[in-house]
């Protein structure tokens, strides 16, 4: 609960603002915004649910093009559920017009923003360990056994974003997209039984089928 607090605390600093107009202060020139062709992202969203998300994307040199890779780990338990998690993203982002400048405030400022569309690849995957109870007729009682299930996924697709500048540090990043979920899964005990796929939430890490994709990143470049 301590942790889900802070993450979630320093969440709010991130979205009201706190944080980002301090390092939108510091004294970067315009020469040096602008040519920023590196860009580290972490997925502030993703922390309430005890995920942590970072990215790295690269911009080619006329500032059209990005790839983009990324790296998750995250670690979910409940009363009788165990659930690690380690993932990787890969992204191709097309700039429709560029991620150039554009001249604010009378042109005493400007501020980096692009447009873009891209294809993706995530690839996740998940060790859950989970307590259930069985019935053994003989006796007329029930015990409780485990079982450790382990979860491979990819989910192609495509997506729809945009990136701009904040002050003169501060990336933010935002897109939505669509993709295929397939995974598979093994079980350490066949006495263990799944759930129908109807009670399956699109969240679940065995979920099959379209998957929506709705991503915010903030981050530096360099």
């Amino acid at each position: 609960m301590n942790k889900i607090l802070v993450r979630t605390l320093f969440l709010l600093m991130l979205m009201s603002g706190t944080i980002a107009p301090v390092l939108g202060q510091l004294q970067l020139s315009p020469e040096q915004v602008n040519s920023d062709r590196t860009l580290l992202k972490i997925a502030p969203f993703k922390l309430i649910s005890e995920t942590i998300f970072f990215s790295v994307e690269r911009l080619n040199q006329d500032f059209d093009r990005g790839l983009s890779i990324g790296l998750g780990y995250a670690n979910k338990s409940d009363f009788s559920d165990n659930e690690r998690s380690i993932m990787a993203e890969v992204q191709y982002r097309f700039y429709f017009n560029g991620f150039k400048d554009y001249d604010i405030q009378n042109n005493k400022a400007s501020i980096r923003r692009g447009v873009y569309a891209g294809i993706y690849l995530d690839a996740e995957y998940t060790r859950v360990e989970t307590e259930f109870s069985v019935f053994n007729p003989i006796g007329n009682f029930s015990m409780f056994d485990s079982n450790i299930a382990r979860i491979t996924s990819f989910n192609p697709g495509a997506i729809i974003g945009v990136q701009r500048t904040v002050g003169k540090l501060i990336y933010m990043d935002f897109f939505i997209g669509v993709g295929v979920r397939v995974s598979n899964i093994t079980n350490s005990n066949e006495e263990f039984t799944e759930p129908d796929s109807e009670d399956i939430s699109v969240f679940d890490p065995t979920y099959k089928g379209a998957f929506p994709k709705i991503g915010f990143n903030i981050g530096i470049g360099f």
